[in-house]
């Protein structure tokens, strides 16, 4: 009689066990995927669900509230609102918009103050009467603080660098 009740002891602590891990599982689970639930289901917050929980003797399990959501309008303006934004960006041509041609004048501005230079002097300081004037004016160009223009530090041909054999 005693080795059936250890027997009988033995099979009960096992499932036990067994029922352990697997309701550890299930809470892992539950922990994983309740962040994924919408904020606005009756499902989102797991201490209400169990507190509203009812069991049924006859059926062996728990009566639960059927799972139900609030209206999505506010999920639905934000959806509309996203589509027409990928509507609008679909219909403009960002290339030509990001990529704007650069024009003529801007570009020969940018450059007037080269042409105020004198090349053909090999200094490396800029004149400093330009470099007065251009800072009246407002336009300082680094070249004229820094360094020669950009057409002076490169020379035109191969043949133009003095290369000692």
């Amino acid at each position: 009689m005693q080795g059936e009740f250890e027997l009988d002891r033995l099979d009960y602590l096992e499932t036990i066990r067994k029922q352990d891990q697997q309701l550890k599982l299930l809470t892992q689970i539950l922990e994983k995927v309740q962040p994924t639930l919408r904020k606005d289901s009756n499902y989102y917050n797991l201490e209400k669900v169990k507190k509203d929980a009812v069991w049924n003797e006859d059926e062996g399990m728990n009566n639960l509230d059927r799972a139900a959501s609030f209206p999505r309008d506010a999920y639905d303006e934000d959806s509309s609102k996203l589509r027409r934004k990928l509507a609008k960006s679909e219909e403009e041509n960002i290339a030509n918009s990001y990529f704007k041609p650069i024009r003529q004048s801007n570009v020969l501005n940018k450059y007037r103050g080269d042409n105020a230079r004198n090349l053909d002097k090999k200094s490396y300081f800029p004149n400093k009467a330009t470099t007065f004037d251009n800072l009246l004016s407002g336009v300082v160009y680094s070249d004229d603080i820094y360094g020669r223009s950009q057409s002076a530090r490169k020379p035109a041909r191969l043949e133009a660098l003095s290369l000692s054999k």
